[in-house]
């Protein structure tokens, strides 16, 4: 699923316009100069007062969702819409709550009713592609966010969330015309800068990426700077590489499982088999249900000859992905290595049943064969990878 990028702030403008008593005009003031904290006190301060005033109601749900208080966002506007169940940014606000907090058809159905009320508004189809993204219906919701930009052009968010459906469906080229479009609006939009190079690295054009991406670094995006040592690591520049994940580490160390994961995957590849260990260990801790960390992860323990740690972490890895094509490697390596020869050889067959075509699980068989005097076997095997290993 797509990360979802929205600013509405045109949304909260539009509520502040038409604040009445001076105590809302300073809440307003609070919020704009980014004092969020104290401009919820104030706004939940207004409401308790005047549990009806629909201006303060809007504006609180919309500072619920900045902070990233979604739940309490979808409850205060669910209470203005009980007030006026026709206001747009009442509406606007919960859908956005509702996606937040997995109620991806609640927020479909109140967008619908908003553009059932004055199709021409722009903003619910952003919101509704918001929610069908939510759903994993991405082209529905591409088709969303082209309605959206056919009645406001300028709106540069909208083509940051197309732009990111066109990556998900490999649709590469689509998305970078989108970011353009987002960068020639917005120019000091860093997910744009970001996203751009990860479309331009996914065609492998890495010169470009490593633009965007130090670009997006420079102006502020953190993911970027993983990114980049990803495109590094690709070009055999190690040292760039680990000093980006190095730098990422440093910066945001419980938000850094990619770092960790790539900086291990860097010094496995130099043979450094301790300094791998450390740092899969610790992307494993920020995320313990990812497939890939755990395989990376067998594929270390095996490497320091920890076989019995090795096969725990494959059979974690199948736990996760039960078609993990390095989950059947690695568990078969490991119960070869450990002896247990008909265990990794049943296992690696599994893995041929999902893979028929993939050399590397034949190669693998004929290998556990032959080292346990099956030579006619192995043979037959190795005759089947040489065949595959051609055409792959």
């Amino acid at each position: 699923m797509k990360t979802i990028f929205l600013n509405l702030f045109l949304n909260f403008a539009a509520v502040a316009l038409f604040a009445q008593s001076v105590e809302e005009q300073q809440a307003f003031k609070l919020f704009e100069s980014g004092k969020k904290a104290e401009a919820v006190a104030a706004f939940e301060k207004i409401i308790t007062g005047n549990p009806n005033n629909l201006d303060a109601i809007k504006a609180l749900g919309f500072i619920y969702l900045e902070l990233g208080k979604n739940q309490e966002a979808y409850q205060v506007s669910s209470k203005g819409l009980s007030l006026n169940k026709n206001d747009d940014n009442l509406s606007i606000n919960k859908a956005r709550a509702a996606v937040k907090i997995g109620k991806a058809d609640e927020a479909i159905m109140l967008m619908d009713a908003c553009i059932a009320r004055d199709a021409n508004f722009f903003m619910p189809y952003v919101v509704k592609g918001n929610a069908l993204d939510a759903q994993d219906k991405i082209q529905q919701a591409i088709g969303m966010y082209s309605k959206a930009i056919q009645l406001n052009p300028n709106f540069p968010n909208v083509y940051l969330d197309r732009g990111n459906d066109f990556v998900a469906i490999s649709r590469y080229t689509q998305g970078i015309a989108d970011y353009d479009k987002v960068i020639s609006l917005a120019p000091e939009s860093n997910e744009a800068f970001n996203m751009r190079g990860v479309a331009n690295y996914r065609l492998e054009k890495y010169d470009e990426a490593l633009t965007d991406y130090t670009k997006a670094i420079a102006l502020g995006n953190f993911y970027a700077i993983i990114n980049r040592g990803v495109v590094y690591k690709e070009q055999g520049k190690n040292d760039l590489a680990k000093s980006d994940f190095n730098k990422a580490i440093g910066l945001q160390p419980n938000n850094a499982g990619d770092a960790y994961f790539n900086l291990a995957d860097v010094l496995l590849h130099e043979q450094n088999y301790d300094g791998a260990l450390l740092n899969i260990e610790k992307a494993v801790a920020v995320r313990p249900n990812s497939a890939l960390y755990q395989s990376l992860y067998a594929s270390t323990l095996l490497s320091l000859k920890r076989d019995n740690d090795g096969l725990a972490a494959a059979e974690k890895v199948l736990a996760l992905d039960a078609k993990s094509r390095d989950g059947f490697i690695y568990k078969a390596t490991a119960l070869s290595n450990l002896k247990r020869i008909d265990e990794a050889i049943k296992t690696i067959t599994q893995g041929i049943s999902v893979y028929p075509d993939f050399y590397l699980m034949y190669k693998l068989r004929s290998f556990i064969y032959k080292q346990n005097g099956k030579a006619d076997l192995a043979e037959m095997d190795e005759a089947k990878a040489k065949q595959l290993g051609i055409k792959d």
